[in-house]
């Protein structure tokens, strides 16, 4: 009895640890990730809480993609406009591939504090001139390659709110 005991008292921490730290079920069909990262700076400064969306793995981006992508992969930035990638886990990185990025950005307001009309929430006009323009897989123009066994750093990615 006290042998069982001993090893229930020995088994059951291993199961919680290894529980606790095992972050859940694996996605089917997992890639080796490399780590991609840079910065976002908004006419010149480093902006937080931009939202950075790549296309599903193996979507193709069309020029008839009229609405953005909301899927993973995904960053958003930190209050130095730094963001790294996620692809299965928290800053993991990218599978290799070609990619181009859509950016979505509130314009530094809230989105519940964002402008009600109409029972439909309106984002301020410098946000909205924003996302018209980036906020768009075929409009954009920040594209790059992830290359197995390299990390990739994608520097300042200088983006404008002006038309």
């Amino acid at each position: 009895m006290a042998r069982r005991l001993s090893l229930i008292l020995v088994l059951l921490p291993l199961a919680f640890i290894c529980g606790c730290f095992g972050g859940g079920p694996m996605p089917k069909d997992v890639k080796p990730t490399f780590p991609v990262t840079g910065i976002v700076n908004i006419d010149g400064k480093p902006t937080k809480d931009v939202q950075l969306y790549l296309p599903a793995p193996g979507t193709e981006v069309t020029s008839d993609q009229s609405t953005p992508i909301v899927s993973a992969p995904a960053a958003s930035t930190d209050e130095n406009g730094k963001f790294a990638f996620s692809t299965y886990f928290q800053g993991d990185g990218l599978p290799e591939g070609d990619y181009v990025i859509a950016f979505y950005w509130t314009g530094g307001v809230m989105p519940n504090l964002m402008i009600i009309q109409d029972a439909e929430p309106k984002l301020i006009p410098i946000a909205e001139t924003f996302n018209q323009k980036y906020g768009y897989l075929n409009r954009s123009e920040i594209k790059f390659k992830v290359e197995g066994g390299k990390s990739l750093d994608l520097g300042v990615l200088e983006l404008t709110t002006a038309k």
